[in-house]
């Protein structure tokens, strides 16, 4: 599982974490990281021959699944990586909507072999719903763009995930229509007027993102590598004195005064870990570490001096997982 990170209120900036966002009486926290991707074997939906604009309707959840303030037993799946829920009359003009890859998404049979596909596990009280897009193509990109990525949603929890496997992306404007990425959140909005009810999209690099609740639409700067993964959790039924105690290996960032960052990392046992600093292009620029670190609290320090300003991150591997963090220079 990945190592999820909760935050000091103090410490948003240099942990590039977000805090909770207020959701129809429903706060979430929001996290990221990178495990490996793993492909499911589940229930196939039958796809018409162009794949496009295409719903499904009526698919169990397997559970009852908290989100926009209700509860839900299905799920619409939308070709087009958008799950949307609800077939209530009573409130038609309403769409809650969770967005784990929104893009014009097409099938190209051709060259690829698109599927979507959903799955659910676990014992009674702790279903894991689990929800494939396969090797879909875009409209408008080249024979050679796809993307593989899944949603999982969490009974016990009430967690969100999204999840990312290989892709390709030659053009991104031709991909995305102009912009630069996908959308990646959630959104509930009155259809007919396009009043935004609450909304959470990612913004920015996708190995480092921000969160934005703006009404205007956002979108990532690209794709999210192989084995990306963003969490959302409910937090509502937490205090908030626990956030940042939730998880048994926190990454924390304090800047001493010398002029360097600090990671400390609090190791249950001795583990062989990574750490890198990475520019605002996703490219290694030094690894600062490379061996094993003792069990207990331990720390690495990144000297910062004579780096441009901007925004730069560190990334942590242990094993096969990895997270990472942001900070600034001024």
């Amino acid at each position: 599982m990945i190592l999820k990170r909760y935050l000091l209120f103090t410490s948003v900036a240099l942990l590039g974490l977000i805090l909770p966002q207020h959701i129809r009486a429903q706060q979430y926290s929001f996290d990221f990281g990178n495990i490996p991707y793993s492909e499911i074997e589940g229930n196939f939906l039958v796809l018409n021959q162009d794949f496009d604009d295409t719903l499904f309707v009526s698919v169990p959840i397997g559970f009852e699944f908290r989100f926009a303030g209700r509860s839900w037993t299905k799920v619409n799946i939308s070709s087009n990586g958008e799950l949307l829920f609800g077939n209530d009359t009573a409130n038609f003009d309403t769409v809650r909507a969770i967005f784990p890859f929104f893009a014009d998404l097409v099938s190209d049979y051709v060259n690829h072999t698109p599927a979507i596909s959903y799955e659910s596990g676990g014992c009674a009280g702790a279903v894991v719903m689990k929800i494939q897009y396969k090797e879909c193509s875009f409209k408008g990109g080249s024979v050679d763009d796809f993307i593989n990525f899944q949603v999982w949603l969490y009974e016990s929890t009430g967690a969100i995930e999204f999840h990312y496997g290989p892709g390709h992306v030659g053009s991104a404007s031709a991909c995305f229509n102009g912009q630069t990425g996908p959308r990646v959140g959630t959104q509930e909005l009155v259809s007919a007027t396009g009043q935004s009810l609450f909304s959470f999209f990612l913004t920015g690099f996708p190995f480092g993102p921000d969160l934005s609740t703006s009404p205007v639409p956002v979108y990532l700067e690209g794709i999210p590598d192989a084995g990306q993964v963003y969490i959302f959790e409910p937090v509502s039924t937490m205090g908030l004195s626990n956030l940042e105690v939730r998880g048994k290996e926190p990454f924390l960032f304090k800047e001493p005064a010398s002029g360097s960052y600090e990671v400390g990392l609090n190791n249950e046992q001795s583990t062989l870990v990574s750490i890198s600093l990475i520019d605002a292009s996703g490219k290694e620029i030094k690894q600062f570490f490379n061996g094993i670190l003792e069990a207990g609290n331990q720390s690495v320090r990144i000297p910062v001096i004579g780096l441009p300003a901007g925004m730069w991150f560190v990334r942590i591997t242990k094993g096969n997982r990895s997270s990472t963090l942001r900070f600034p220079i001024i």
